[in-house]
């Protein structure tokens, strides 16, 4: 049995201020300045932990309202290859050093869309 690649994760300082703003339903404010490559203001998280908490992979990090994040640099690549993404999501200011894995036939996204009226 292949162990689960998520257990094995022991989080930074920035990933768990994270967690703990994602525990209380809060947004997680990570970094100051503008959103690029060249910021060393952003807090640092890795995309394995993210996929974690989107995953539900681990009991005590529970982002049961949602994953709102601002101000992070997301290093690795977020793959979210069978994931069921049945939170909400939102990343403002944050720069994401590779890419992002959301289109494989396993992975199921429930989306939301608001108009302005």
């Amino acid at each position: 049995m292949e162990p689960n690649r998520d257990t094995a994760l022991h989080p930074t300082d920035a990933e768990q201020r994270l967690i703990g703003h994602l525990n209380k339903g809060a947004e997680a404010d990570l970094g100051t300045g503008p959103a690029d490559s060249t910021n060393m203001s952003l807090g640092t998280v890795r995309a394995e932990v993210l996929r974690a908490l989107l995953a539900g992979g681990r009991a005590e990090w529970k982002a049961s309202h949602g994953v709102y994040v601002r101000g992070a640099r997301v290093v690795g690549r977020l793959d979210l290859s069978g994931v069921r993404l049945d939170r909400p999501m939102r990343f403002c200011g944050c720069v994401f050093t590779d890419t992002i894995v959301l289109s494989t036939p396993a992975s199921t996204i429930r989306s939301s869309s608001s108009t302005a009226g």
